[in-house]
């Protein structure tokens, strides 16, 4: 999932769990219940964890949209009152988005340290009985998340 569906995630768990340190958890934890979605990544990026210099460019764009997207869609969200920067939202933000940052540090560095934690999260992409959907279809579902917990987020 792009970071902009984690971290309406995280708002709604950061709004919800006033433990700063629980809503850390809780977001880290909601990642891979995220993950697990079908989301089309797997069909985008084949040649895992070696990546050719062209995938790496094509993930650089990818990450430059999508922080656009997070900072436009939650910009307005504080803007316009519906999300109160606390410490649990935060913590629960930090927790949703850091799943993908250790991930990145695994693709950048190759640390053996952290072999098995990639391997879960690679695998947690297709814990549904592998099945996985194409990019567009990807796209669609995760579109279709992100204003599902957008609209909780009017909510709570």
């Amino acid at each position: 999932m792009f970071l902009t569906v984690h971290t309406a995630a995280g708002i709604i768990i950061g709004e919800t769990v006033g433990n700063p340190w629980l809503a850390f958890l809780a977001g880290f934890i909601s990642h891979f219940i995220l993950d697990a979605i079908p989301h089309g990544d797997n069909t985008l990026i084949t040649n895992r964890p070696k990546f050719a210099k062209n995938t790496i460019d094509l993930l650089v764009k990818l990450l430059i949209i999508d922080l656009g997207f997070l900072v436009l869609i939650f910009g307005a969200l504080y803007l316009e009152g519906e999300i109160l920067l606390t410490w649990p939202l935060i913590m629960a933000v930090a927790g949703t988005i850091l799943p993908d940052f250790i991930q990145g540090v695994y693709f950048l560095t190759k640390t053996k340290k952290l072999e098995k934690y990639f391997a879960f999260h690679e695998r947690m992409h297709t814990v549904m009985n592998g099945l996985t959907v194409s990019f567009r279809t990807g796209m669609i579902i995760q579109f279709s998340v992100l204003m599902i917990l957008l609209f909780i987020i009017y909510l709570i």
